[in-house]
């Protein structure tokens, strides 16, 4: 439980530095809207795979309901619910990613770096998911975990290298849109 607690504690804490990202460069292009929807919808998502792992089984099996004849079935419903949850939100983390990274492919410097990263990883990770070919099982959640952190890393460099939004061109031309 405690483990999973932390979970969902650093993935809302990582959806809210996440959106001001995505708030600092709203104010550019309507894509880094749908990616911080898409990657709100991740982190509601996986928040619910946490709660039934972390939370709702450990007290089902401590439940008096435990002794009961259906608690396989309880338990096997739980699982899939978990994995469903996961992989719904493991997508739209990813997805919010992939699209924020495309509009960082329209700057310069680093943000290009991190655009790229974050346009490959996310159409892999969401392929191995939708395909059936990853698994979130423990090692698949951790290197699901992994690839989206060392984006949200790189992203928070950027953030600490100054305003990620003004865009290319912006400052000789007065445009922020």
């Amino acid at each position: 439980s405690l483990v999973h607690g932390v979970l969902i504690a650093l993935m809302v804490a990582g959806c809210m530095l996440l959106a001001e990202f995505a708030a600092l460069r709203v104010r550019r292009v309507a894509l880094v809207r749908a990616g911080r929807q898409a990657y709100l919808m991740g982190t509601i998502a996986l928040s619910g795979a946490a709660l039934v792992n972390g939370f709702a089984v450990p007290a089902l099996v401590t439940s008096s309901a435990a002794d009961a004849s259906g608690i396989d079935a309880a338990l096997a419903l739980a699982w899939q619910l978990n994995q469903a949850l996961a992989a719904a939100g493991s997508i739209g983390l990813a997805a919010g990613i992939g699209i924020w990274s495309f509009d960082l492919l329209r700057g310069n410097g680093p943000g290009r770096l991190v655009g790229g990263y974050g346009v490959l990883m996310a159409t892999g990770l969401i392929l191995a998911l939708a395909g059936g070919w990853l698994h979130l099982d423990v090692r698949g959640m951790l290197l699901t975990l992994v690839l989206l952190a060392a984006w949200q890393a790189a992203a928070g460099a950027l953030l600490l290298r100054g305003d990620p939004a003004d865009p290319p061109g912006a400052a000789a031309t007065g445009s922020r849109n």
